[in-house]
């Protein structure tokens, strides 16, 4: 028995004549060419101390933790409070150039440092393909 199939509608961009799958899509790709910001992040939450925005209250009430119990967890040199003692003694690494976990099978160190940022929603990633990837999100451009 043969499948049956269903005919995709097929959206394309009129600048790069990319095809996509969704209009939605489409819309968020045209985006690249005109250099509109894909999303503008809601963040109505935001801290009384250092005026920092949150998406979710929740995140906000955990930040406000390291204004009042987690003053424990501070880094002596930048004086940056940190939630979680983890929090803390990964930061620390930066101060110290400890690396500790070095992979036996790739040979690189492995520190827990996110250096690639999505400019989109400041999503961090450890390697740069990671972001690549992470940004078609935005784009809706897919291999």
């Amino acid at each position: 028995m043969a499948k049956s199939l269903k005919r995709k509608k097929i959206h394309q961009c009129d600048v790069c004549e990319k095809f996509c799958e969704a209009s939605s899509i489409l819309k968020v790709h045209v985006k690249i060419h005109t250099g509109e910001k894909p999303h503008k992040c809601d963040k109505p939450f935001k801290c009384g101390v250092c005026k920092k925005k949150f998406p979710i209250k929740s995140i906000l009430n955990a930040h406000i933790n390291i204004y009042t119990k987690g003053k424990h967890n501070k880094c002596d040199v930048r004086k940056k409070c940190f939630i979680r003692s983890y929090y803390l003694n990964v930061h620390m690494r930066k101060h110290t150039g400890e690396k500790p976990y070095e992979c036996d099978i790739c040979s690189v160190t492995h520190t827990g440092e996110k250096p690639y940022k999505c400019e989109v929603c400041k999503k961090s990633f450890n390697q740069a393909s990671g972001l690549k990837i992470h940004f078609r999100v935005h784009t809706g451009e897919y291999d």
